[in-house]
Formats: C-alpha cells, sequence, structure tokens
C-alpha cells in the first residue's frame, strides 16, 4: 500500500486521474509528477496510514496485523491474533522434534510408537493445544473452524509419519473435544448470529487484489517455484532437460526415460499441464486472484505430500491453506447482518484476511532456508528476484515510521503521549479526537481530570450517568469504563446481546439528557438509582447546552449539586436517591 499510494500520489502531482486500472496512459503524469516532487515544485499527499491501506478492495476491509495493533481497536480480530499464532507454534513443536523447549509435553511420556520421523505429543502438549485453540471460540469464533481443523489435520499427519494413525486420530478428537469442554460455560450462553455461506464469485480486479497480497504472492513463487524444480523427482529433472546444459539435458534425459522415473515424470508433467489448465480457466473466467493463488496453493500442497523435512513440509501446508482461504473468499461469503448490501463481503474478507496473513507468514518461514539457498546460486532469475523482493520488503517496511508517525499525529496533535509509563489514562493528557465530524475536538485532557477526581473521591459503587455513545468512533461510555462505576446501559451491551433486552435501558439514559422538563429528568434519575450525573464534552456536543441548563436548574432548587467542575465537564451529585439522602 505504501507503494500504490507513493505511485498515486505522483500521478496526482503530475495531473493525472488514480482512477481506473493503470496504464501507459498513465506514466506521463507520472514522470511528470516524479520531476514536480524532485524538484521542490510540489507536495505528495500526506500519508493516510488508513483508509487507503486497509480499503483497497472495493466495500471490503484489508487490514493486516501491524495496522491492527496501531489502529488499537479491541476488536474480536486482534484478541484472537496472540492464540491463533500460539496455535501455530504449538503445531511448529508437535512436528519438530528439536522444538521442545517452551512446550512440555511436545516430546510425548515414553518411547513407545515413536516413528522415524521423532516423537509423538504427550497429554500437556494436547491440552495446551486445545487451551489456546479453544479460546478463539469466545474469542474470535471466525477463526474456531481454522485453527482447530488445522490443528486435527497436522496431528493426524504427525501420527502417519509416525506409523501412529489411529492413535492420532484419537488425539486430534480428543483435542476438539477437550476444546469445546473448556469453554462450555460460554456456548452455553452464546447465540450466535444467524449467517450461511453464498457462493457467489467476486471477480475482484486484480490490481486491487496485488496491492494486497504481491508481497506475499512474490515471495511465495519464489520459494514453492525453483522448490519444484529444484526437487529430486520428475519436477527437477523436467526442468533441467527442458532448460539445463547439453549434459545436463543429457544425463536429464537418460534419467527421465528409466522405467523408476516415468512414473514420477508423468505425475509432475500432469500437474504442471492441470494448473496451467485451471489457471487459464481462471483468468477466463474473470477471476485473476484465483489464476494467482493457483500455482502457489496447489505446489505448497505438493510440498507437504512429498518426503522431506517435516517443518518444510508444514509451511507448504500452512502456505497452501492461506491461499486456499484466499481463493475461498474470492468465490464465496458468509451472509450476515450486511446482505444485501454493497458491503456485504466485508466481514468475510476482513476476518479471513487476517487468517491468510498469519498462515502465510508462519509458513514462509519454513521456507525460507531454501530460499536462500536459491539466491546464493548464481543466476539471472535468482538475482533479480532477490533484488525485487529487498525492494518490495523495504517499501512495506516503509509503512511502519509512516504508519506511526501519522497515528500520533492524529491522535496527539498537542504533543506525544506520555511514554514508559502502564498508567492505562496517560494518553488523554495530549490526546485529541474528533466527533462527529472535525469541527468539534473533543480534548481528553478534561475528562482525565474529571475522571482522576473521581476515583480519588468518589467511595463504593454509586451509579453514574453519562451519554449512552458507543465506545467505537464516539468514545462514549469512557467515564464508567476508567472508573468502573456502574453506569446505566454498559457499552459492551448491545455487542453481547439482542438490542430487545437492551433497548428500554438504552432509551432511558437518551432520555435522562434528551428531555427538557427538569421535574421529568429528576424522577428518571430516582427511578434509575442515579448518584452521579456526568456532563462532558461528547453530553453537550449530542445533547447542545440546553441539557446542561435542566441540570443547573436542579442545582439552583437544591435537588443536584457541583461535586467537580472544569472548564469542559461538570459532574452533578443527587442529593437524594430513590427517597434516601445521596
Amino acid at each position: 500500500t505504501v507503494l500504490a499510494q507513493g505511485v498515486g500520489g505522483l500521478v496526482w502531482l503530475g495531473g493525472g486521474s488514480t482512477e481506473g486500472a493503470p496504464g501507459l496512459e498513465a506514466l506521463q503524469p507520472l514522470l511528470a509528477g516524479l520531476a514536480r516532487w524532485l524538484s521542490g515544485r510540489g507536495n505528495l499527499p500526506a500519508f493516510d496510514y488508513w483508509w487507503e491501506a486497509t480499503r483497497i478492495i472495493p466495500n471490503t476491509i484489508n487490514e493486516f496485523p501491524f495496522f491492527s495493533f496501531l489502529f488499537a481497536d479491541l476488536h474480536p480480530h486482534m484478541m484472537g491474533m496472540p492464540f491463533a499464532l500460539a496455535v501455530l507454534v504449538t503445531l511448529v513443536g508437535l512436528v519438530d522434534p528439536g522444538c521442545r523447549g517452551p512446550l512440555p509435553g511436545l516430546e510425548g511420556a515414553s518411547r513407545k510408537g515413536q516413528g522415524a520421523s521423532g516423537p509423538i505429543p504427550g497429554a500437556w502438549g494436547l491440552a495446551l493445544l486445545a487451551l489456546v485453540g479453544g479460546a478463539l471460540g469466545p474469542l474470535n469464533t471466525w477463526d474456531l473452524p481454522t485453527y482447530l481443523g488445522l490443528a486435527a489435520v497436522v496431528l493426524v499427519w504427525v501420527g502417519i509419519e509416525r506409523r501412529v494413525g489411529w492413535r492420532a486420530l484419537l488425539q486430534a478428537v480428543a483435542v476438539v473435544a477437550l476444546a469445546g469442554a473448556l469453554y462450555a460455560p460460554f456456548y452455553a450462553h452464546y447465540a450466535a448470529p444467524s449467517a450461511s455461506p453464498r457462493f457467489e464469485p467476486a471477480h475482484t480486479r486484480a490490481r486491487y487484489f496485488v496491492v494486497v497480497w504481491g508481497l506475499w504472492l512474490a515471495a511465495l513463487y519464489g520459494w514453492l517455484v525453483p522448490r519444484w524444480w529444484r526437487g529430486r523427482d520428475g519436477a527437477g529433472r523436467l526442468w533441467r532437460l527442458a532448460f539445463g546444459t547439453k549434459a545436463a539435458r543429457a544425463r536429464g534425459l537418460m534419467r527421465a526415460l528409466s522405467p523408476a522415473s516415468l512414473p514420477a515424470a508423468r505425475r509432475q508433467l500432469a500437474l504442471a499441464v492441470a494448473v496451467a489448465a485451471a489457471t487459464v480457466v481462471a483468468l477466463l473466467a474473470g477471476e485473476a486472484p484465483i489464476a494467482l493463488l493457483l500455482p502457489p496453493m496447489v505446489l505448497g500442497l505438493a510440498l507437504w505430500l512429498r518426503r522431506g523435512r517435516m517443518e518444510e513440509r508444514l509451511g507448504g501446508l500452512l502456505a497452501a491453506g492461506g491461499c486456499l482461504i484466499l481463493a475461498g473468499t474470492e468465490l464465496a461469503f458468509l451472509a450476515d447482518f450486511l446482505q444485501g448490501g454493497e458491503w456485504e463481503r466485508m466481514n468475510t474478507v476482513f476476518k479471513f484476511g487476517i487468517q491468510a496473513w498469519l498462515l502465510l507468514a508462519v509458513g514462509l518461514s519454513a521456507g525460507l532456508p531454501e530460499v536462500l539457498e536459491w539466491v546464493r546460486r548464481r543466476g539471472f532469475l535468482p538475482g533479480a528476484w532477490a533484488v525485487a523482493m529487498v525492494a518490495l520488503v523495504a517499501i512495506s517496511l516503509a509503512y511502519v515510521p509512516l504508519g506511526v508517525a501519522a497515528r500520533v499525529n492524529e491522535r496527539f496533535p498537542g504533543g506525544p503521549p506520555p511514554t514508559g509509563t502502564l498508567d492505562g489514562l496517560a494518553y488523554m493528557h495530549t490526546g485529541v479526537y474528533r466527533w462527529p465530524d472535525e469541527e468539534h475536538p473533543i480534548v481528553l485532557r478534561y475528562d482525565y481530570e474529571a475522571i482522576r477526581w473521581l476515583l480519588e473521591n468518589v467511595r463504593g459503587t454509586p451509579v453514574i450517568a453519562e451519554a449512552p455513545l458507543g465506545y467505537y468512533r464516539e468514545g462514549g461510555m469512557r467515564v464508567s469504563s476508567y472508573t468502573g462505576l456502574p453506569t446505566l446501559v454498559g457499552a459492551h451491551q448491545l455487542e453481547q446481546r439482542p438490542a430487545a433486552q437492551v433497548s428500554e435501558r438504552a432509551s432511558q439514559a437518551d432520555a435522562l439528557y434528551r428531555m427538557d422538563d427538569p421535574e421529568a429528568t429528576l424522577a428518571l434519575m430516582r427511578q434509575l438509582r442515579v448518584r452521579y450525573v456526568y456532563f462532558g464534552q461528547l453530553e453537550e456536543v449530542v445533547y447542545g447546552a440546553t441539557s446542561g441548563a435542566k441540570f443547573e436548574e436542579l442545582v439552583r432548587r437544591g435537588e443536584l449539586e457541583v461535586a467537580y467542575g472544569n472548564d469542559r465537564v461538570r459532574i452533578y451529585r443527587v442529593v437524594s436517591v430513590g427517597g434516601e439522602a445521596g
């Protein structure tokens, strides 16, 4: 996305348009924009760390892990990522007998059933897998089938390799069952929203798909294709026969014609022809992403099924799994509450895209030794690919400083936030955000001062009323969240419960601020046993100054008193609550 924004900015600076597919017509404004920028006669647009980096494929969200943690919204996909990585790390420990240090139980309890590739996992390793994998259900349910299914496949595969297939199958069933049992209390009270699969091709344009996944595709092709060429079976021999030196071609011809080599050569040739044909069909059908994903997906599966290093074979499986997930999002989606609108594929692409990121990252790391070995060989192709990859990685990594700087400047225009502290409120000293538009800055320093007063002076758990606003963009419910005091309707309630169970209380909380009659407001406060009323910047933006005026009127009548105040916040204490003295 850094490269795409840079090129788009230069085209814009040169007077061109960034709409539509890039072509030769964009070359002239690109060069003109580059000349203007280098000569100091124009500036590139400000770097967009958010929208332009994560809304590339139309009507979808294309987040990536670094952005998720930079944006720092505590969404399910972000909470699930560490647990998903823990599952993958545990699986690496299962297939690699050398990875036993931090994973107790992976070495097995006895030598019984130990095959040529190493021991089988013990009870503690399986329990760990069930614990971290099962946690994905409550955290981010979209991840649960993917990672538990992957764990079951790897367990059975490792068991077959170590000649204990039936026992491994039982272990896989036990892990899935234990993962459900450990979190049974959650499922006992969980009502899943309705969602059904719809098979409908996306026809994503190649330019958008490559902007999001181009780095991964380049890395996959640079690992899997040379690995296939240089294999000891028919693929490598076919390659040497077609493109090797005269001596290599002669030796390759003799080996290829030998009875032992013919079956492998036929299989590899058939595989190559089938993949090429399927790729052409996908292109003709307008599914460019499928065409790009098919070769690495098939080659990853082929690597997994070959004999070789277990960890590299696992990498092939993970890479193929990542490609399969991406291909699946191009062909189908889960119809949820967005069904029927132009954003109906959003959650499917978003949630499964994060899974693909993690699977591809871990899978490619297993192939790094083979890639380095290939690059060390002299030749045009390895050298050209290495130069291109270094450039792509460097450009992609530029997002880190650019994105962090843009995010910090956006959220802390008054100066950098405090560092080196564990105080979760410290950012409010300099933090500013704007809602509902740029004309309404919310300066968090004033809320911070009021919240500190509440923490230091309020005893017990009296009910505090604040505007019942969402926390996602509005920043609502910040007072009850930071003080722990109960409020009329929690910020999480609409996320965890059907709207019918929450709507009445939410309406009452809204009415407390919206109604004009001071007497009716006081009666509602007593009915809900409200002890404190918070009126800050958000409340004034939403309800206006007249809402604050009725609270001041109640102060004049002696029904409320001002417990705390600063330039932007007033905290009122109800003198009597439900007929009792406040």
